[in-house]
């Protein structure tokens, strides 16, 4: 069941970076700021597909001694969003939910567009 569950997850990342370069096909100008956060979401799944938990921070996908880590899951410029600062990472209490976040290229919290804030839960 777990590796069902692992090759799901890679499936889904593989999607991602798909969607990716096709919106970056569409529009030249730019891609989506949330495909960083989507591939690292598919990450963080596989690493907790195989601990049975969410990571206590980001950087435990770049290297890490948990039971049953079967990383690396990124490398150590993943964990940074595409305007070059740390993707925000919270993790719930019981570590088996997690959220990534960001404030968007302005990095002031509100916006639209490439300034949307980024929130999401895994």
């Amino acid at each position: 069941m777990k590796h069902l569950l692992a090759v799901f997850a890679i499936v889904l990342l593989l999607v991602a970076v798909s969607v990716d370069t096709t919106r970056r096909q569409l529009n030249a100008k730019s891609s989506h700021p949330h495909m960083r956060y989507l591939a690292m979401g598919a990450k963080l799944e596989l690493y907790r597909l195989d601990t049975g938990l969410c990571p206590e921070s980001l950087s435990e996908l770049v290297m890490s001694s948990a039971p049953d880590w079967h990383g690396p899951y990124a490398r150590p410029q993943d964990l940074l969003d595409r305007w070059g600062r740390a993707i925000r990472y919270e993790r719930s209490a019981d570590g088996l939910r997690c959220s990534l976040s960001g404030l968007g290229a302005d990095g002031l919290p509100g916006g639209t567009g490439e300034a949307e804030d980024i929130h999401l839960e895994y």
